[in-house]
């Protein structure tokens, strides 16, 4: 495949801008987040986190979109933004929420698992927070699986849930008949999903949409969360969201696809959405994302100043993994 200058593989200047944060974020955001409730997640590498992500948060939500539990483009949409709340710490998450319309918002962060919890009269929503350092997650994404009664999952996927499950449950206990919504972005598409497989007998009219999410197991999984959520579940790709391809096959994703996002020249088996990658072409990918990382924290500039680095194989597409380059795909998506 024909490298690409890093100009021409992200169109957009925002998109070249989260790229660099996505890849340059270090261990010591990681820690501080861990150690203060989130507000780590503001700070990557020096640099406030508000000049990355677009200032019109909430622009799209839409209480009313989730009060029926039926799935609707307004519905993914006002999910998409929650998501993209997940990324903010504490105190901003839950003055957000109230401005949408619930009595709040409960931020978790347990062993590494972030989330919030939000509850309005009608709505009970819970949304996962992704990785806040890509470029680590990647190059440490292991290959183990848990066997489960309905299939094989991803030990760290299960893993991330199982921190959080105690509030959770309870939340949901909680919740009588307000309809409860799952989402996330990225790594948090993929603990959704874990949520949903071990709850699914207290989930009777529960809705899940991810974004983004990387596949999550195999075996009887695949088929036990179709017959299990059916429409309830929606999974969304942007374009060639590299990430959406990985762990390699034989791994799986579950439930109804939603690609947006198509443009010309993109991977040509993606009708149905990116390609799963094969073993051969994962370790490529990580040593592609490994090369662009370690030139990014050398040449200590954004990546717009970058001339002469050259992205080979899915690497060149990984600014359709930004959440709002989802959310623009989705609003322009009939």
């Amino acid at each position: 495949m024909q490298d690409l200058d890093l100009r021409s593989a992200i169109r957009t200047t925002a998109s070249i801008t989260l790229v660099v944060i996505m890849a340059v974020m270090n261990a010591a955001a990681s820690s501080a987040q861990e150690a203060t409730g989130g507000a780590g997640v503001l700070n990557f590498g020096g640099i406030p986190w508000e000049q990355y992500v677009s200032q019109k948060r909430g622009t799209f939500f839409n209480m009313a979109s989730l009060t029926s539990g039926t799935y609707s483009k307004k519905a993914a949409l006002s999910l998409a933004e929650a998501a993209k709340l997940s990324y903010a710490d504490g105190p901003t998450i839950d003055k957000q929420a109230r401005e949408w319309g619930f009595s709040g918002a409960k931020f978790l962060n347990s062993g590494g698992t972030q989330a919030f919890i939000a509850l309005s009269e009608r709505v009970l929503l819970i949304a996962f927070r992704g990785t806040t350092d890509l470029a680590d997650w990647i190059d440490n994404l292991t290959l183990t699986s848990t066997a489960r009664p309905y299939g094989k999952i991803h030990t760290g996927f299960l893993g991330s849930f199982q921190r959080v499950e105690q509030n959770v449950r309870a939340a949901v206990a909680k919740a009588g008949n307000r309809v409860v919504w799952f989402t996330g972005h990225s790594l948090g598409g993929a603990i959704a999903t874990a949520t949903a497989a071990e709850m699914k007998d207290d989930l009777p009219r529960a809705g899940i949409v991810t974004f983004g999410q990387p596949q999550v197991g195999f075996g009887d999984l695949k088929t036990f969360v179709d017959d299990a959520f059916g429409g309830r579940y929606q999974r969304y790709v942007n374009a060639n969201d590299p990430v959406a391809s990985i762990p390699p096959w034989p791994w799986q994703h579950v439930n109804l696809l939603r690609h947006v996002g198509v443009r010309a020249g993109g991977d040509k088996g993606a009708a149905k959405g990116p390609t799963a990658m094969t073993p051969e072409e994962f370790e490529e990918f990580r040593r592609e994302v490994r090369r662009l990382d370690t030139g990014l924290k050398r040449s200590g500039k954004s990546a717009r100043n970058l001339k002469g680095l050259r992205l080979k194989g899915r690497v060149r597409w990984i600014s359709d993994h930004y959440l709002d380059n989802y959310i623009a795909a989705i609003e322009r998506h009939k």
